[in-house]
């Protein structure tokens, strides 16, 4: 039978926010395969490919895209990559909170993990927030890098790692 539903809302043309080629060769050639396949979908794409000063104007600065790839939200410790993210203190011109999420209950919950003590504690909450933003489909996560930082043993001894930044 016929659907007794209204159609939804008409998706206007998407504007495709990326790195240019020459930049990064890998994104764009990563955004430029999925672009096709939204296309492939139905959807207008105005892809649009950009300097990094250009691209850093438009994601944290404007706020101007309906898509905008990021290597992004990564690190040892959850309180960086959530804060950086999704906190609303973070919407700010400039703050990486890109997407402009706003939710009392995040930075209530965010608050509570900071202050936890109890590593086990600590972790639920931290899991709970992600099933949280999960559900909200805040951002979409299209990839995980594994860090693997080789190194030369016989020039190197004894190294340190750094939070955030691995082997400094």
């Amino acid at each position: 039978g016929e659907s007794t539903e209204s159609p939804g809302e008409v998706v206007e043309t998407l504007e495709y926010v990326t790195l240019s080629e020459s930049v990064h060769p890998i994104r764009f050639t990563w955004t430029q395969m999925h672009a096709e396949r939204l296309r492939e979908l139905g959807f207008d794409i105005d892809f649009q490919a950009l300097s990094i000063p250009d691209y850093i104007e438009r994601g944290f600065n404007q706020r101007s895209f309906d898509l905008y790839p990021l290597r992004y939200l990564d690190g040892f410790d959850p309180s960086g990559p959530l804060y950086t993210g999704f906190h609303s203190d973070s919407t700010a011109e400039g703050g990486g909170n890109c997407s402009l999420y706003r939710s009392d209950e995040f930075d209530q919950m965010y608050e509570e993990q900071a202050s936890t003590m109890d590593p086990d504690e600590r972790q639920e909450i931290v899991f709970d927030i992600q099933e949280m933003l999960m559900e909200k489909q805040v951002v979409t996560p299209v990839m995980v890098q594994n860090r693997k930082m080789p190194y030369n043993t016989s020039l190197v001894q004894s190294p340190t790692t750094m939070p955030e930044y691995g082997l400094g």
